[in-house]
């Protein structure tokens, strides 16, 4: 029987006894076989943004109160679209000005949502615009917000604000480990690195 991990409850503090051979690891536990295979990925510790908008000026002015609200960040400057989507990077938060030239910021949601269904990792979307006449495309894509130019000062700090603190509860649910022991040793083996399990009775 194979398990999604999102469906698997473990304590921190549970203890599980494990053996590695040469395709994947397992861990006993009452009698059942738990096979783990899991993929060792390193998540960074800075948040990673990208800002995703034609007009210079703007781009400019987000980059500016993205820095003054939160200095230690990594962001991503994108032109248009289709240097975004050609870039094949993952962040953390996305900000997409609807109307660009060839591709909009719309279809760079759609594209991103398309490519996180088989993904552990959710970027938070927040849209720029000066168009309010796509407010309610933007739920089908699952935006934070949507953010109007010129944009204002107090809003966008407010909008951020909330923007980090998710982003901040999505890494600290990825720090869930269970403990497993191997020859007398113990391992912590984080949960976001586990791709699914197998359970034999």
């Amino acid at each position: 029987m194979q398990t999604r991990i999102s469906h698997l409850e473990l304590s921190n503090s549970h203890h599980y006894n494990y053996e590695q051979t040469a395709n994947n690891d397992i861990i006993k536990d009452n009698g059942f076989l738990l096979y783990i295979f899991y993929v060792m990925k390193g998540s960074p510790e800075i948040m990673r943004i990208a800002v995703c908008e034609d007009d210079q000026a703007i781009r400019k002015e987000l980059l500016k109160l993205i820095k003054k609200q939160v200095p230690e960040v990594d962001i991503t400057e994108y032109k248009s679209g289709e240097e975004m989507i050609n870039a094949r990077e993952d962040f953390n938060i996305c900000f997409l000005d609807v109307e660009m030239k060839k591709i909009s910021g719309m279809d760079i949601a759609k594209y991103i949502r398309e490519q996180e269904e088989n993904s552990k990792h959710r970027s938070i979307i927040i849209f720029v615009t000066g168009y309010r006449e796509y407010m309610e495309e933007t739920f089908d894509v699952n935006a934070f917000h949507y953010l109007v130019k010129p944009v204002d000062v107090e809003k966008f700090s407010e909008v951020f604000g909330r923007t980090c603190k998710e982003v901040y509860v999505f890494q600290e649910q990825t720090k869930k480990y269970i403990i497993v022991k191997n020859s007398g040793i113990h391992r912590k083996l984080l949960l976001k690195n586990i791709y699914y399990y197998r359970k034999w009775q």
